[in-house]
């Protein structure tokens, strides 16, 4: 389990004096204060609350891909290297995964939980977000034309369920749209929301892949780059599970070179015990390689500015075009790509060691972002806050991977604050029951079940999942060229096909291969499928 963490950036005062005073009260007008140049377009305000056995979680993808020669935007897009190019230097068209001919736009995220069986959800909301000024653009010599200057409704959309074969129209609430708003007419950014919880409850069985489709964007080339993608938000219940207090908020925020206040949760206290934190976050345009975004957090019981940062998003780059789960790269998308280009997801644990960012009197989080350089749009945020089940037993399984870090915050020129070293420590826990969990079932954590009539019982290392026969079919032909032996099959319950790189009878020979094996050659994400085991 990947434990995310928090940078604590702390000031404290050493003597005061006027000059002392004076310097105090402009970083307390900055740190508290809504700049004239940073003001939210639309407040952000409570969307969901309940205090539940359970917990949520999120899926998402983006709906615009690049064009290139050789790929497809159906193609998952996986650089994270180029040095000089921004999104807005980029031809996008729409990912369309499906065949259907009467969408436009279509990519699909799958809902997996461990233990399914005793989940129950309770809420699950829809957020679609594009930049569309124009139906499609081109560039010019630094600047912008339209192809086509069309606009169409950007409230509807197609969503296809697990286990279902047809579409149904989705309409949505308008949270904000910036067509008309002068600050942001050259990208006409919008944010839409639909309460599709009647849908997914009406499902025999809700985990699976959902498809999004017909979300409208700017294709081609943008002022400021062209993105789009979907979230889903679902709260569930489970009554083994702890009791957490879960709230989730939207608005709209156009962040650019000031701080923000963007919302404050609030909860009621717990009383005794240690308290989890998890929170939730999605934006749009924000840029892989350029950095300047934050996230900062405070609590009414520690009101220091709090840096977010994860394992895979620097503090200084929060949102950087990806789709991301406690730290790891969500996988279960078609397509998947590492780099959603300016569409941005994550869901991520808190390190709250000894409570000390939300101990048992606090009762509200303040939540702030900001941008230096990178201008982005900001529209959800959700908080998760509990205690450890009091059933399980938690204890760390490897001292030996517990990572002590030592950051210096950077010297600052006023001499009557001091840097302060914080120490963060990162250690990998495991749950356990009041039984021993065998090595066998903890490897179950990040594998999936599936009957089928016409394979063999055991265990698959899937590399890939199409919905589109010749995309699998290029994805095969490119493995081959590497060397790389693989087959397919095509999934009864979703119809979607599967390329996997082996077969085991057992599961630990399956894991094992995982993390050996296959990396010889395939250095790509390969997860492992149970067929005809449960």
């Amino acid at each position: 389990m990947n434990t995310e963490y928090l940078n604590i950036i702390t000031f404290q005062k050493i003597k005061f004096n006027s000059k002392g005073y004076i310097f105090f009260l402009s970083f307390f007008f900055f740190l508290f204060s809504i700049t004239v140049f940073a003001q939210l377009q639309v407040p952000f305000s409570q969307r969901y609350d309940a205090k539940i056995n359970g917990d949520m979680t999120v899926i998402a993808n983006n709906i615009l891909n690049r064009i290139e020669k050789r790929n497809s935007p159906n193609d998952p897009y996986n650089d994270l290297t180029f040095e000089n190019t921004s999104n807005d230097d980029f031809d996008m068209e729409y990912i369309d995964i499906d065949s259907d001919p009467n969408t436009f736009s279509s990519s699909s995220a799958a809902l997996f939980l461990r233990q399914e069986e005793t989940k129950k959800i309770k809420f699950a909301g829809l957020y679609w977000s594009a930049t569309y000024k124009y139906e499609s653009g081109y560039k010019i010599k630094e600047k912008f034309y339209a192809y086509d200057n069309d606009r169409k409704n950007i409230d509807e959309v197609l969503l296809k369920l697990p286990t279902t074969n047809q579409y149904l129209p989705i309409k949505g609430k308008v949270i904000y749209d910036g067509h008309k708003n002068k600050p942001f007419k050259d990208q006409a950014p919008y944010v839409v929301f639909a309460d599709v919880t009647d849908h997914v409850k009406s499902l025999e069985n809700p985990f699976g892949f959902y498809t999004v489709a017909n979300i409208r964007a700017t294709q081609g080339t943008l002022s400021g780059g062209s993105s789009a993608g979907w979230t889903m938000v679902f709260v569930y219940e489970d009554a083994s599970m702890p009791e957490n207090y879960i709230t989730i908020h939207d608005g709209f925020g156009g962040i650019f070179e000031e701080s923000e206040d963007i919302t404050t949760f609030k909860f009621d206290s717990i009383a005794a015990g240690k308290i989890n934190v998890k929170i939730l976050c999605a934006a749009l345009e924000g840029d892989q390689r350029t950095h300047g975004d934050m996230v900062f957090l405070s609590s009414s019981t520690k009101p220091k500015l709090s840096n977010l940062r994860t394992k895979t998003r620097y503090n200084s780059n929060v949102f950087n075009s990806s789709i991301t789960i406690e730290g790891e790269e969500y996988v279960y998308r078609i397509p998947n790509s590492r780099n959603t280009l300016g569409y941005d997801t994550f869901m991520t644990s808190i390190s709250n060691t000894d409570n000390y960012f939300v101990n048992n009197s606090t009762n509200e989080v303040y939540l702030r972002v900001k941008s230096s350089v990178d201008r982005y749009f900001f529209f959800l945020t959700a908080l998760s806050v509990g205690s450890p089940d009091s059933t399980k037993k938690i204890k760390q399984i490897d001292a030996d991977h517990s990572v002590s870090l030592n950051e210096t915050i950077p010297k600052t020129s006023n001499p009557d604050f001091k840097e302060i070293t914080v120490d963060t420590e990162i250690t990998n826990l495991t749950e356990e029951n009041d039984e021993p969990i065998s090595e066998t079932e903890s490897n179950l954590e990040k594998s999936r079940f599936i009957n089928h009539p016409n394979l063999k019982k055991g265990y698959y290392l899937v590399a890939n999942v199409f919905a589109i026969p010749s995309n699998s079919r290029k994805f095969l032909k490119e493995l081959e060229l590497k060397g790389i032996s693989a087959n397919f099959f095509t999934n009864p319950e979703n119809k979607y096909i599967y390329v996997y790189l082996g077969y085991y009878d057992n599961l630990e020979e399956a894991q094992k291969q995982v993390d050996i094996k296959t990396r010889r050659k395939y250095k790509d994400e390969v997860w492992i499928l149970g067929v005809n085991v449960k």
